[in-house]
């Protein structure tokens, strides 16, 4: 079995003076050294007050990054710590509120 790994990161930084997709690389190839996936993709939701969803709705650019490992490779949850820590990282050097992670686990195989 496989697990994959989907790390949202969006790439507004809050008007901070920082590269977020230079960040994201320079943490990706860090982390993810063997092997990983970018996908840039459009995140949006409506801003929130006190009575639910506002009628402002926010884009924002957003890379996910994609990284699979075997079963092997996440003993004792290894995995799952390197991608935390990954998104910490990026949240904090990006000034981001909330950095999503997803995972699942695949049947895949490479030829």
């Amino acid at each position: 079995m496989t697990l994959e790994f989907q790390i949202f990161c969006g790439l507004d930084t809050n008007g901070r003076d920082v590269d977020a997709e230079k960040l994201l690389s320079d943490l990706a190839i860090k982390y993810f050294p063997d092997g990983h996936s970018l996908q840039e993709v459009t995140g949006r939701w409506a801003r929130r007050d006190h009575y639910g969803p506002t009628s402002e709705i926010l884009t924002e650019r957003t890379i996910v990054v994609i990284w699979q490992v075997s079963e092997v490779q996440n003993v004792d949850g290894r995995a799952e710590r390197l991608v935390g820590r990954f998104a910490k990282a990026y949240k904090d050097g990006a000034y981001q509120e909330a950095v999503l992670i997803s995972k699942r686990e695949l049947d895949c195989w490479m030829i």
